[in-house]
Parts: C-alpha cells; sequence; structure tokens
C-alpha cells in the first residue's frame, strides 16, 4: 500500500524519474527566493507547494501540500551537463509512506519572474531514467539537452499572500 501511495505522488508530478542522484551534494547555497508557499490551480483545485530552508544548502519540498497524499522531499542545487537544475530527492509521503523502490529523483529547472514559479521537471523519459550511475546520468543530460521534450509541461505557480 505504501508503495501505491508514494507512486500515487509521483504521479502528480508526472513520475520519480531516477534511481541515482546528479549531485551528490549541493553544489551552491539554496535559492532563498523559492522558500513560501506557492499556489495554483489544476482542475478547479488549488494545489499548495510549500518550500522551507533545511539549512543553507537544502530546501524541504511538499506538494501538494495541504493533500492527506502529499509528498516530501530534499532539494538542493545540481551541476550537470553544463546546466543548472534543482534536484528533488522525494522521501515520503503525509500519510507515512516512503519509497520501496530506488526511484526517488528528479531533476528540474525553475525560474521565478513577477511572483510566479515556473517549475519545468526534466523528462526522465528523454533523458537517463535507465542511468546506474551519476556519470551515465551527466551523459544521457548532455546528449537530450535541447530537445523539444527535455522538459515536461511547465507548472506555474503564484506566490501565495500573508
Amino acid at each position: 500500500m505504501k508503495k501505491l501511495m508514494m507512486a500515487a505522488a509521483c504521479a502528480a508530478l508526472a513520475g520519480c524519474d531516477y534511481t541515482v542522484p546528479l549531485a551528490k551534494a549541493p553544489v551552491k547555497a539554496a535559492d532563498a527566493a523559492l522558500v513560501g508557499l506557492w499556489q495554483r490551480t489544476e482542475n478547479g483545485i488549488v494545489e499548495n507547494l510549500v518550500v522551507l530552508p533545511l539549512g543553507k544548502q537544502e530546501l524541504m519540498v511538499a506538494y501538494p501540500a495541504t493533500s492527506k497524499d502529499a509528498m516530501y522531499g530534499r532539494a538542493w542545487a545540481a551541476k550537470g551537463a553544463g546546466l543548472s537544475l534543482l534536484q528533488i530527492e522525494w522521501i515520503g509521503t503525509g500519510t507515512g509512506g516512503v519509497p520501496e523502490d530506488r526511484k526517488v529523483y528528479q531533476l528540474a529547472s525553475y525560474a521565478i519572474e513577477g511572483g510566479k514559479l515556473t517549475v519545468r521537471i526534466v523528462n526522465g523519459d528523454v533523458a537517463g531514467a535507465s542511468a546506474t550511475t551519476t556519470d551515465e546520468l551527466a551523459k544521457a543530460l548532455e546528449a537530450a539537452k535541447g530537445k523539444d521534450d527535455f522538459h515536461r509541461a511547465p507548472m506555474v505557480f503564484t506566490r501565495a499572500k500573508d
């Protein structure tokens, strides 16, 4: 049952893609501009994304934060294939479920502009989902970058007002 809940939570983010990290440790300080409550409306339902600091280099991510099926993860800056990415390691769900397989990593690019956060998850089907080492993942990203389907559809959030 826990595996099913984690799979459902990953599906909300279009799938957990990788069994290996691109970066085993953060490559720079966490972007403080990400910290806060972000919201988007999807199919008439408001979804909350909460980002909190976990020290100077890591962030805690909860999505969709107010759902019983919320997924929790650690995120940090990662570099590979000349790209600056946010690496997310999903660690569990709001019901206490933990991953039962090793596919717990996702990579994303993001932009913050005018109170909007645009998150674009790297499409593992195009860029290295079968990688078994960090080097293989970096090479797969290098080979795939620039392809039209390198990222999944963007998710656009608005910073919640206090």
